[in-house]
């Protein structure tokens, strides 16, 4: 669907909902100590929608959706995205910028640090 300059989305509609879920499953995987993310049930309890509620908050168990564990598998791989980057990054910043194990002379002196866009890693 093309946007329009007056069209309208939130976290409980569209792309908007797409973002809540991953929130949703984070928030699960924060539970489980997978990782840290303090902020993603704030941000599904504040869109607002029901089930993701139920799931981030523990009242829904993920593995009784009836998807053949579909969102749990989701979840997992969501989480350990989520840790490699995070691991990732801290790692990079400790060497100043540049990737663990990687050159310090790549990119003419900058920092050699991936663009994560769309779930998919790019240097720049």
């Amino acid at each position: 669907m093309a946007r329009t300059d007056n069209d309208m989305w939130s976290p409980a509609t569209g792309v908007g909902a797409t973002a809540t879920m991953v929130a949703a499953a984070r928030a699960v995987a924060t539970r489980s100590r997978l990782i840290h993310d303090p902020f993603a049930g704030a941000l599904v309890r504040a869109a607002g929608v029901d089930f993701f509620i139920r799931i981030a908050d523990g009242d829904l168990d993920i593995f009784d959706l009836g998807d053949d564990a579909g969102f749990a598998r989701m979840t997992e791989l969501f989480a350990v995205r989520t840790r490699f980057y995070d691991d990732f990054f801290a790692e990079a910043g400790r060497a100043g910028g540049h990737p663990p194990g990687g050159d310090p002379g790549v990119g003419a002196g900058r920092p050699a640090v991936p663009a994560v866009v769309a779930g998919g890693d790019h240097g720049v």
